[in-house]
């Protein structure tokens, strides 16, 4: 029941015979369809058929119907209006790209044509279909284009944008500019569906005037208005790559900037935690203790220098010993008296001020252990070192005492 029906399969570059018959209960019917047909690609073989054509005052309207599949070998692609003047004798085409008709505009007024039509595939062009005459009226349809100004963003240093619009539709259109005064100079030209052109190729700096021509029948030119523009005083740059963009170098030195930040902030919480020390609770820190005060500036600077002392020997004193305040008595602190804070002693054995102060205990480099306090003494331990006595102004010996001297 159906009325086509595709063979695969076939050999490519391959002519075939192909024929149709009807077939039912009782078999196939005596006459068929024979059709020849080939896998190779060849221009169609048919032509477009039932062309009409309807006259207006405005336009001539054509419609046809496509080429049948079996005769276009392969797709058409494109057709091809032929428009024939015939008195006096003229030919124009146009070839659209899609649908099955066209509008016809600007065609002489009062005059006798005929239509007639092709199919295009991919190989070439195929015959044409029957002539189909008809007869304008007295309304002439040519229309000029208008064109706009062109906007900033349309011009360069070497080309300018021009857009337009228009009232039916030419054969084609014919861009064209020049110098001021100068002869025009033609560009492409462009099918009759465009509206919008580019100058290329322009001087960088410079005046130039622009217009558009519409094309119709028997090469009919309608110019549009003239445009004058100057290309810009600046020769274009290639587009920066994306690493030299400016919002890539603005994220990098955002995210170089915060690391910074957080860097920072660690070595600051770290440097906090380490100086603090955890206090159990109820507890308070001990308190600092004062720095030492010392009675003289001198001891902070001078340090006592001598000799080492002679191991110390005991000798037992009696009272009414004359020798015991002897000048020239082995215990003497005379050899002594240069040391700081040391003063002198009287005839009668007792001491001028203070044999020194508990500070020099702290400078002293003669501190030994060496020396031992006989059992009951009242003048405490006696020190190798003549800065270290015990605050007394006279000594007493009354009573028999064993002390310490130095030989």
């Amino acid at each position: 029941t159906n009325s086509n029906y595709t063979l695969t399969g076939l050999v490519p570059r391959v002519r075939y015979d192909f024929n149709v018959r009807a077939a039912n209960n009782i078999g196939p019917s005596t006459t068929f369809i024979d059709h020849i047909g080939c896998t190779c690609q060849e221009s169609p073989i048919g032509t477009p058929f039932n062309v009409t054509v309807q006259v207006t005052n405005n336009n001539v309207i054509v419609n046809w119907l496509q080429v049948p599949l079996h005769l276009q070998r392969g797709t058409i692609k494109t057709n091809k209006v032929r428009i024939t003047r015939v008195t006096p004798f003229s030919r124009d085409s146009i070839t659209i790209n899609v649908g099955t008709s066209i509008i016809l505009y600007g065609l002489p007024i009062n005059s006798n044509f005929t239509v007639a039509i092709n199919g295009i595939n991919s190989v070439g062009e195929g015959p044409y279909s029957i002539e189909k005459a008809f007869r304008t009226n007295g309304f002439d349809t040519v229309h000029a284009p208008a064109m706009s100004n062109p906007l900033n963003t349309d011009i360069t240093n070497v080309s300018v944008a021009f857009r337009w619009t228009i009232s039916g539709q030419p054969f084609y259109y014919q861009p064209q500019y020049r110098l001021p005064n100068q002869i025009w100079q033609s560009g492409n030209n462009l099918t009759r569906q465009s509206t919008s052109v580019i100058f290329t190729g322009l001087l960088r700096n410079t005046g130039y005037q622009f217009r558009v021509n519409a094309i119709y029948f028997g090469g009919r030119n309608i110019s549009s208005n003239v445009i004058a523009a100057q290309t810009k005083d600046y020769t274009g740059q290639q587009a920066a790559p994306w690493y030299q963009q400016a919002w890539f170098i603005i994220i990098v030195v955002i995210a170089g900037l915060a690391l910074v930040l957080v860097i920072v902030v660690i070595l600051c919480k770290g440097r906090k935690k380490a100086g603090k020390f955890p206090v159990p609770k109820g507890k308070k820190n001990p308190p600092v203790p004062p720095r030492p005060e010392t009675n003289s500036e001198d001891y902070d600077t001078i340090k006592p220098s001598r000799p080492p002392l002679p191991h110390p020997q005991t000798e037992t004193v009696h009272q009414g010993d004359d020798n015991l305040l002897d000048n020239d008595s082995i215990d003497s602190l005379e050899q002594y008296a240069d040391l700081p804070g040391l003063s002198k002693f009287n005839e009668d054995g007792s001491f001028i001020g203070e044999y020194g102060d508990k500070d020099m205990d702290r400078h002293s480099q003669y501190n030994r252990d060496s020396v031992v306090e006989p059992a009951g003494s009242q003048y405490g331990t006696v020190r190798d070192d003549a800065s270290y006595h015990t605050n007394h102004n006279t000594l007493d010996v009354n009573n028999s005492t064993t002390f310490s001297t130095f030989v």
